[in-house]
């Protein structure tokens, strides 16, 4: 486990800086103290021994031993430190006065047996006062942390100093004894078989004072010990290697890597054996990982598509015909595109295969039509010409569309023809009806829908058509309200910042943002008219609608991005069709704005103006406008 210098003065024990004792007087070596005088102290009157020579001592003792630990130790074992106190002659007094005592954690091999040695490094640590256990008059404590290695120095204070008397305890019987744990935190690098330790008394700082008359005398001395280490081990390829304990050496050998690689085995291990530990040694086997797995040695193959080479469970590598009825590329004849070669009995032949009727092929009589024929195998292996793709899109029809965008080439019976796309593409979808901003603007009311708050109350056309427009929309975003410009529109009241009234009905000179607003909220009513949302999805305007109300919410946007929206959202408001590259709006005969306005869907009826002719709804809101337009109210920033 360890050894201590705590013998006896006159024997040698385990330790030889005891042996130091020889060189006392002959008298001193046989007083029965222990082995190495921690503490002595000699005070001499006379230089030479005469009958009137006064000798003084403090001969005060701290013993260390090992009562706990293996006898090697190994990083995390911890050992259980014993310092017995007691003392010899006190020549010129009675006793010993015991303050401190000191032990160190660990010491180099060079300053082994100092108090103050030099500090091994972070090898033991001191586990703390709550291991400490004494019978000593009083209770003991340290500065150091629990599981710490610094400092190296534990100085052990008594609680209250006590007096040991002269002549009191043995090593093996002391006056009292006090108990600590240390633990082998790391072990040192480079290695080497122990950890030297001291204790003892600091005379410097007077840890035990004797009482000698008339010069009192300070106890000094050390006493050395150390923890041997196991030596490092150093693993087997089958065995775990680990350190013998009781006796220091790497002979403690545990099977271990069982079943796994190794590469000691007598002999060589071919491609389907392996090499493994079992019990603790190297051995060969067959490898049950390779059973079934290609190897190459022995006998070879003579068809390497339809024979194999596979691991047996014995170890050998036969010849078997394997693959079979699956595909290989050395037939004779070779196969066409209809066919397939495969495996049967180790040998490879062409066969007709049935995965590849209706699969394409090109030999044999070419097609006229790439597009709308095709070549596919038949059941007898056959390559024949035949019409595909019917209904399906081409691109050599004869004449060829005469507007790509609503019409679309087809395969029909083996040849290319020309029809309308259907459904249509919103490009195709022309509004089905619309209005402009001036109608949006003077056919509403203040009120919330119907005739509420209409001019004209005594006529019966008055109605607030634009708010039912508005409700009416579908978007399931925002069902029953607009957003444009990134602006709410949900009803059509006089000095309300989401009124469609205030965003018609607005001064536009030299405001082109606002007049764009204005075409786009008189965009969306004519999309909802006509279908769609507020968005105009799936009508010929979405595209220029989404990327002109962008515009619109864009602070940064230039007149320059700004002018052309106004012009494309005002053409599609009145009916005609905008040309971007020009910058031209034409109107067809069919004019959006001459459709009517499906009163019944938007909950509202047609009837007869004040001179019997039928309308659809006079205006209701001419005041209202003019005065949206006189007001500070501009809902769009």
């Amino acid at each position: 486990m360890c050894t201590a210098c705590g013998r006896w003065i006159g024997s040698t024990g385990r330790c030889t800086r005891c042996r130091l004792t020889r060189a006392l007087p002959t008298p001193l070596r046989h007083l029965g103290v222990p082995l190495l005088l921690l503490g002595l102290a000699v005070g001499l009157t006379a230089a030479l021994p005469t009958a009137v020579e006064a000798v003084n001592t403090c001969n005060t003792f701290a013993a260390i031993d090992y009562t706990a630990g293996p006898n090697f130790g190994l990083q995390g074992d911890t050992y259980r430190v014993k310092l017995s106190l007691f003392t010899g002659s006190i020549t010129g007094g009675t006793k010993v006065n015991v303050t401190r005592v000191r032990f160190n954690l660990d010491c180099t091999d060079a300053t082994a047996g100092t108090l103050n040695c030099t500090d091994l490094g972070a090898i033991i640590s001191y586990s703390g006062d709550a291991t400490i256990t004494t019978d000593c008059p009083t209770g003991w404590t340290t500065a150091n942390a629990a599981n710490s290695t610094s400092p190296n120095q534990v100085v052990l204070t008594a609680g209250t100093p006590f007096d040991i008397p002269a002549n009191t305890g043995t090593p093996a019987v002391p006056f009292c004894e006090l108990e600590f744990d240390v633990k082998i935190a790391n072990l040192p690098s480079p290695a080497q078989a122990a950890v030297a330790q001291t204790a003892g008394f600091d005379q410097t700082q007077s840890d035990g004072s004797c009482d000698n008359t008339p010069t009192p005398l300070k106890a000094t001395g050390t006493q050395s010990g150390s923890i041997n280490l196991c030596p490092t081990c150093t693993d087997e390829e089958c065995n775990t290697v680990t350190c013998d304990q009781s006796a220091g050496t790497c002979t403690v050998l545990t099977p271990s890597n069982e079943g796994n690689a190794c590469t000691g085995a007598a002999g060589t291990p071919n491609s389907c054996e392996r090499e493994v530990c079992r019990t603790g040694t190297c051995v060969i086997e067959t490898n049950p990982a390779q059973v079934g797995q290609a190897c190459t040695f022995g006998t070879p193959v003579t068809n390497a598509e339809c024979q194999q080479k596979l691991c047996a469970a014995d170890g050998t590598c036969p010849v078997t015909n394997f693959n079979e009825g699956g595909t290989c590329d050395n037939a004779s004849p070779a196969a066409n595109t209809c066919q397939k070669e495969i495996c049967q009995s180790g040998v490879c032949n062409s066969v007709d295969d049935a995965g590849k009727v209706g699969q394409a092929c090109t030999f044999g009589t070419p097609v006229t039509n790439a597009e709308c024929q095709h070549k596919l195998c038949a059941a007898d292996g056959t390559c024949p010409v035949s019409n595909f793709n019917e209904g399906g899109t081409c691109d050599n029809a004869s004449p060829p569309p005469t507007n790509p965008q609503c019409q679309e080439q087809v395969c029909q019976s083996g040849a290319c023809v020309v029809e309308d796309i259907s459904p249509p593409p919103a490009v195709c979808v022309a509004v089905g009806i619309c209005r402009t901003p001036g109608f949006w603007g003077t056919h509403a009311c203040p009120g919330a829908g119907g005739q509420a708050g209409c001019e004209q109350q005594g006529n019966s056309c008055a109605q607030n058509i634009t708010q039912a427009v508005i409700d009416a929309n579908p978007n399931p975003a925002h069902p029953g309200q607009l957003v444009v410009c990134g602006q709410d529109i949900t009803n059509t009241l006089l000095g309300d910042h989401e009124s469609a009234v205030e965003a018609i009905c607005v001064r536009v000179q030299g405001h082109l943002r606002l007049q764009l607003a204005r075409q786009l909220t008189a965009a969306a009513l004519n999309c909802i008219l006509s279908g769609s949302d507020d968005t105009c999805v799936n009508l010929s305007i979405e595209t220029t609608f989404s990327e002109c109300d962008d515009v619109c919410k864009d602070a940064g946007s230039t007149n320059a991005q700004i002018g052309p929206c106004v012009d494309a959202i005002d053409c599609f408001n009145n009916g005609g069709q905008f040309d971007a590259a020009t910058g031209h709006c034409t109107s067809g005969p069919d004019n959006c704005e001459l459709r009517d306005l499906p009163l019944a869907t938007l909950g509202l009826t047609a009837c007869h103006d004040k001179s019997g002719n039928l309308v659809q709804g006079s205006s209701g809101s001419s005041n209202e406008c003019s005065d949206a337009r006189r007001n500070q109210i501009t809902i769009f920033p």
